[in-house]
Formats: C-alpha cells, structure tokens, sequence
C-alpha cells in the first residue's frame, strides 16, 4: 500500500503586508513550515511528497526565496517529491521553475504536462494549470483507469463545482468536475487551491485542499 504525504498553497513570497510588524515573521514560519512538513514524511515514512500547486505566491518571487526553499528540499534528498504549479506559479512564459536553480533539486520533480506519472507505489494523473486564467472543468481529460491494476491518484488545482457560492460558474476558473472520482474510477483525488476546512453534506470529505473519502492533508494555512 503506498503511503505519502499531501501539502499545498505554501504561497512563499507572500508579502502580508496586511499583517503589520507580523508580516516578516510569518513569512519565515512559511519557510521552516516546509521543513517540518519534509521532517513528518522522513518520520512517517512516506514513499513521496505530493505538493498539489501554488508553492510560491507568484513567478516573479525573489530569488532569495526561492533559494530558501531549494535549500530544505536538499536537506532531505531522500524523499521524493512531486510538485504540481497552482494558479500562482502557474507553467508558461516567464515560470519560476524554469529558473536554473532548480537543476540542483535531485528529489524534486515538476508536474509539466498531464502524462501519468509513475511514482513509487501509485500513478499520478495530473491536470496542470498552464495559465492565470483557465475555464471549465481542468479535469475533463483525465483518464478512466477503472479496472486498471495498482493504485491510481489524480492531482489538481482548483476548486469543487458547485461547493462554494459563485454567481456563474462559467466564469469561475480551475473548475473541478464533482463526477470526477466516479467517472474516472481513480483511487484518490489530491487538490489545492483552497486554505480552510470545509465538509460537504455528501459522500466526499474535503479538508484543506483534498477531497476523497475521508482523508487529510497539510497545507501551510
């Protein structure tokens, strides 16, 4: 059975400028939130981190940042993980993670493109966020794996149709069709996007940016 560890939304580079005189330090407790994050999957074991998108708060972050966190991913090399962008630093022109810098991360591994993905234990069956601005269900093209052997977890960045107040939600961006565990037949669906604990009144749980039957994640707030 494979067994890893969900984070998301760790927004490094956010400002606070909101917070007053809090502002500094709550960015620093971002940062080292990263690695008590990275020390609890080398405590439990897990066969790999799955990030599930907005690692930092936008592609034109400093590059002193995103040292920071290059940094405590290298302290623990020996945990793979798997990075998907968000909404923030999303893939196209001008992405953070076309920096060189990113070369020197052995463990670390950005979700490009929506290829399955093998890792240790499962299949990750991504739907990355390539612009800003994205309509309709990011989901649609995910895969039916029903009947497939081995353990299969969709990865996206968005938010649940029809779970949250919205005037139209043709306008809304980085849909999540709410049939996409049933019609794909996937094991398990790891999301982003949103920071708060909610529980929706069917048979699907959501906490903190996951959504399957009863489970959890870790983001950052």
């Amino acid at each position: 059975m494979v067994q890893f560890l969900q984070t998301s939304d760790w927004q490094i580079g956010m400002k606070g400028g909101e917070l007053g005189e809090a502002g500094p330090i709550v960015r620093e407790v971002r940062i080292s939130s990263i690695h008590n994050i990275l020390k609890s999957a080398r405590e439990h074991a897990v066969d790999f981190v799955l990030m599930c998108g907005d690692a930092f708060e936008h592609n034109m972050v400093s590059q002193d940042d995103v040292k920071k966190v290059i940094t405590i991913l290298n302290q623990y090399s020996d945990i793979p993980v798997y990075l998907l962008p968000g909404n923030h630093d999303s893939i196209g022109a001008g992405s953070v993670y076309d920096r060189d810098i990113f070369v020197r991360v052995e463990n670390l591994n950005v979700i490009r493109t929506c290829d399955p993905i093998e890792v240790p234990g499962a299949v990750l069956h991504p739907c990355p966020i390539l612009s800003r601005s994205m309509m309709g269900d990011i989901t649609k093209d995910m895969p039916e794996v029903r009947g497939l052997s081995g353990i299969h977890i969709g990865v996206a960045h968005g938010s649940q149709m029809g779970a949250f107040p919205a005037p139209n939600w043709e306008d809304v961006n980085f849909l999540i069709g709410r049939d996409c565990v049933d019609r794909t037949g996937i094991d398990y669906l790891a999301l982003g996007h949103w920071h708060s604990h909610r529980t929706f009144q069917d048979r699907y749980t959501r906490t903190n940016g996951l959504w399957r039957r009863q489970c959890w994640t870790l983001p950052l707030s």
